[in-house]
């Protein structure tokens, strides 16, 4: 059998034949070939002499908007080539008697399809198809599995100087968690011939660190190479050469707050020793992000009177905001303007900016340049999550203008939080006190002048309903399919309950476990394999994804919230369930052990170490009807009073607004 082409083979051998005006194709010759043509309109249509040649283009054709390659082939028996069937769709029709051509059409769709660009694919054939992948990779809020093989054949037909080292380290970032370590080499390889150096990528970290999760002397290689890369970002930027700076701190900082070293973990080193965790940053901050002078020119002149709130990557959490401050406020959504703004992600080119606006420079991105206009209209900004908006947000402000920033649980674990300029911070808000101590241990420069108020997330679950018959032996979760939410606890809670008494019952509410990617493959084999074991089968019930509606109307048949997780702020799911009237069962949440968070939330009576404990504390619980109604109206009270939706509106209203705002809203 003939080898199947490579894309870049196949790619290489088309050679441009001719271009019509408006809306004419775009053709290319296939040397060779019968009849090959490849045209380029609202439709693209490729002809090949084989079905083989057309296969290896399936993955990067997806990527670019592909909406489900219907084939429409002439075959001389009228059949499919088994090789093309997966991607096939349902019109099939002949195109020449011989049937010596093979027809695909795709249509391109979506914001990428105008960006595409016939003469893109015209001009350069394979380096043009593998730039645009590139540039849809890096841009899009998130990659899927699916996407892999489309960016490695890609990263492989890349010419050398066609991507820049920033859109190798934004796509190499995108793969993380989607690939295992020989396809990461391949990556690295792919780098390499193009002439980009992997550590400037942060492919060697990424290697080395990232796909060894279970490793527990990460720490030091972890600082070495952050050190290493910072170090020479300090030497790039004091070349004047921004942009390379940039991709390089970007790979120290990615390395040094790797996600699953800090959020993904069960403990970390920015919680219990961040000082001294923290020096290869601190080291490089002076050169990195020095003291600020007066800009030259003004970026825009403040004269504003409103309030301006930037949602962050995590939009859904400022409702309570928007609620509180009324008809004030205008909501900017950097995410709508570019995608980089919907994740928290660590990457060059925001990085770049504040680089820039920290020297005195002017040139802005687009949404930096709308994000200036939007703040001159406001006297108050309001960063809800400390992250790229809020650090952007702290250089752009003029003086006299006053910027609130709300801290939430994540925020700290992340590289952002150390980017924004405190110093120009009035207030900081924090949803909860443990995640206040573990800020202030960062040592964030210029963090002791601001304003600290702890004002948790308010509950909108409405007055308690009855409990229904069977909730006193029913366990809930909330948002339950995520490794930070550990739901193996709860299922060894459930089992240890089930041995004594098969009446108890599990109610997982949310969405079901997703697309797995590389790092979550196993916790979620883990998972199901745990929900199939013999003790807790047939007893655990899962929802799916609902409306938080859907969710309140279920709180009723939950007689015990549970809060399993490794880390959280607040756990805002298990707070509803003991607002309706749960009893709460809570994990000392590992993460946060050190600093009692689980404890200052839901009261130390209430938190538990292991599923032994928590399923010890139900039984004695369940055996002692007076006592568990008791631990129910003692946090029900607590709960519904700290997070009455009018008293957390009148304190951030009085943060944001000032003294006399709670009492103008009474």
């Amino acid at each position: 059998m003939t080898p199947r082409p490579s894309v870049p083979d196949l790619w290489a051998r088309l050679v441009p034949a001719a271009a019509g005006p408006g809306d004419e194709p775009w053709e290319f010759v296939l040397p060779g070939a019968p009849r090959p043509v490849l045209a380029v309109r609202p439709s693209v249509l490729v002809s090949a002499p084989k079905a083989d040649h057309l296969l290896p283009l399936a993955p990067m054709l997806r990527l670019l908007g592909v909406t489900g390659w219907p084939l429409q082939l002439s075959h001389r028996d009228g059949t499919l080539p088994a090789a093309l069937a997966p991607f096939a769709g349902p019109h099939l029709y002949p195109v020449e008697p011989d049937g010596a051509t093979i027809v695909v059409e795709f249509r391109r769709r979506g914001r990428f399809a105008g960006r595409l660009g016939r003469g893109r694919w015209h001009r350069a054939g394979v380096a043009a198809a593998a730039t645009a992948v590139f540039a849809e990779a890096a841009t899009r809020p998130a990659l899927r599995g699916s996407d892999v093989d489309a960016v490695l054949d890609a990263a492989e037909s890349m010419t050398p100087g066609a991507v820049p080292p920033a859109g190798w380290a934004m796509v190499l970032q995108r793969l993380l968690p989607w690939v295992d370590r020989g396809q990461l080499a391949r990556f690295t390889a792919a780098a390499q011939r193009c002439r980009i150096d992997p550590l400037a990528i942060g492919a060697q970290a990424a290697v080395e660190l990232e796909r060894q999760p279970d490793s527990t002397d990460w720490i030091q290689p972890a600082q070495d190479l952050a050190a290493a890369s910072l170090s020479g970002a300090e030497r790039l930027l004091q070349q004047g050469q921004r942009r390379a700076a940039a991709v390089v701190a970007a790979g120290g900082l990615r390395v040094l707050f790797g996600r699953t070293r800090h959020v993904h973990a069960a403990s970390s080193p920015l919680i219990e020793a961040p000082e001294s965790f923290l020096v290869p940053l601190h080291a490089a901050a002076a050169t990195l992000l020095p003291a600020p002078g007066a800009p030259d020119s003004p970026i825009v002149q403040s004269s504003g009177s409103g309030v301006v709130i930037l949602p962050g990557a995590y939009p859904s959490f400022a409702d309570g905001l928007v609620r509180a401050l009324g008809d004030e406020v205008n909501l900017l959504d950097l995410s709508s303007l570019e995608p980089r703004f919907a994740n928290t992600e660590m990457e060059p080119r925001t990085l770049a900016e504040l680089f820039a606006l920290d020297r005195g420079s002017g040139v802005m991105s687009p949404a930096a340049t709308a994000l200036a206009a939007a703040l001159a209209q406001a006297a108050v900004v309001v960063a809800d999550w400390a992250d790229k908006g809020a650090a952007l947000a702290s250089r752009l402000l003029r003086p006299g203008q006053r910027l609130v920033v709300r801290i939430n649980g994540v925020d700290h674990l992340s590289a952002w939080l150390h980017l924004i300029r405190w110093a120009r911070v009035d207030d900081v808000i924090f949803v909860s006190e443990h995640v206040r101590r573990a800020v202030l241990a960062a040592g964030l420069p210029g963090f002791a002048g601001v304003r600290q108020h702890v004002i948790p997330h308010p509950l909108t679950v409405g007055p308690p309903i009855p409990k229904t018959a069977d909730a006193g032996h029913t366990l809930g979760l909330i948002g339950w399919a995520q490794q930070v939410k550990d739901p193996v606890f709860a299922l060894d809670i459930l089992g240890l309950l089930r041995a004594a008494d098969p009446r108890w019952r599990l109610l997982l509410i949310g969405p079901d476990l997703a697309d797995a990617t590389a790092t979550d493959e196993r916790f979620h084999r883990q998972v199901r394999q745990r929900m199939a074991a013999p003790d807790v089968h047939g007893a655990v019930e899962t929802t799916g994804a609902l409306p938080h509606d859907d969710v309140v109307e279920l709180l009723p048949r939950i007689g015990y919230g549970l809060s399993t997780s490794r880390r959280e702020s607040l756990h805002v799911g298990a707070l509803e369930m003991v607002a309706s009237g749960a009893v709460p069962i809570v994990r000392d949440w590992p993460l946060y052990a050190p600093l009692q968070g689980a404890a200052t939330v839901f009261g130390a009576e209430n938190v538990v170490t292991t599923p032994a404990a928590a399923a010890d504390l139900i039984q004695r619980l369940d055996a002692d009807p007076a006592m568990r109604t008791a631990r129910v109206e003692l946090a029900m009270r607590s709960v519904l009073e700290r997070h009455a939706p009018d008293r957390v509106a009148a304190e951030l209203a009085t943060v944001v607004l000032g003294a006399g705002a709670s009492a103008g809203m009474a």
